[in-house]
């Protein structure tokens, strides 16, 4: 494993079922079943968009059907866009109304939109009663990495001193390194390092103050998008609830952020420069300083530190 250290300014920061299907069910004579099935997907976002690193399980709904419906020749096909305008038909096996969608293994052969995913359609069609059934799920394979999952391992107690050491272990693919910022309530700076040891990372984070929050962003980044995933950390090392990935990491992310009337905000590159000033937090998008920023929301009886991503 390496790790390349750096020092910043603080800044502060099994199964989730989806349906989506386009479902119509008719007999051979084109007239209407009474019946309609629908796809499930495992561990696929609500717009469908699931990671192309990893396989993925899907399956028919049968809630709706009457126990005794018959439902036989279950067929699976996956559609995937090629790059040279062709369609790429895969047939998947069944296996009890479910089937298993394998990561996709050359990215480059197939047709990949301007979010860096390949959309794909998974179809379905049985015979149920005698009647023939169809369901389709549109499916968009992200491109950008994955965050597999992110552990602390362990915490270990740094007394006489108080603070802790924080001991994790990263699983992502679609990469072959990780960044990972460890920052702190009330700190100054941020510990910033990079982690090449691929697909999955060991490290840790030394001297967190025990009795204040502390957040450790892990981040994947590739050509096609940046995947987020932070750990909060409560006092002496607990981790929070709010843990988790953060897909949309732009503009504002820290914890409890309103906006006060009577507050300012002071600004700081990533260096710990001062830039200036602003009465609005919008005002901040104003300043040829782009990338992530170092901002102190200054209010009556509080100081706050977050970043800001500007644009």
């Amino acid at each position: 494993m390496a790790i390349t250290a750096f020092t910043l300014p603080a800044f502060a920061h099994d199964c989730a079922d989806t349906t989506f299907s386009d479902t119509f069910s008719e007999t051979s004579e084109g007239t209407l079943s009474p019946y309609v099935i629908s796809i499930s997907g495992d561990e696929v976002h609500d717009n469908g968009r699931a990671s192309a690193y990893t396989s993925h399980c899907f399956r028919i709904n049968t809630d709706d059907l009457p126990g005794n419906a018959a439902i036989d020749n279950p067929e699976w096909t996956l559609e995937l866009p090629l790059a040279n305008g062709k369609i790429q038909s895969l047939k998947l096996a069944d296996e009890h109304l479910s089937c298993t969608t394998a990561p996709i293994e050359n990215e480059e052969i197939y047709e990949i939109n301007s979010r860096g995913d390949i959309e794909a359609r998974l179809k379905f069609r049985c015979t149920i009663d005698g009647a023939e059934s169809n369901a389709s799920f549109n499916i968009y394979f992200e491109l950008r990495p994955f965050i597999e999952s992110v552990v602390i391992d362990r915490i270990e107690d740094n007394a006489p001193f108080d603070s802790y050491n924080a001991y994790y272990t990263v699983k992502y693919l679609g990469t072959d390194r990780i960044q990972v910022y460890v920052e702190q309530e009330y700190s100054s700076k941020v510990d910033f390092s990079y982690i090449t040891e691929p697909y999955i990372a060991k490290g840790v984070a030394n001297h967190i103050a025990s009795p204040y929050y502390a957040w450790i962003d892990f981040i994947a980044e590739n050509k096609y998008g940046k995947y987020v995933y932070t750990i909060e950390l409560m006092p002496y090392g607990v981790v929070s609830d709010n843990s988790g990935p953060a897909d949309d990491f732009a503009g504002v992310r820290s914890v409890g952020i309103d906006e006060p009337t009577d507050c300012r905000y002071e600004v700081y590159d990533i260096s710990g420069i001062y830039l200036g000033q602003f009465a609005e937090l919008s005002d901040i998008r104003n300043i040829p300083n782009k990338g992530i920023l170092i901002v102190r929301r200054i209010s009556k009886n509080n100081i706050e530190t977050f970043k800001f991503l500007n644009k």
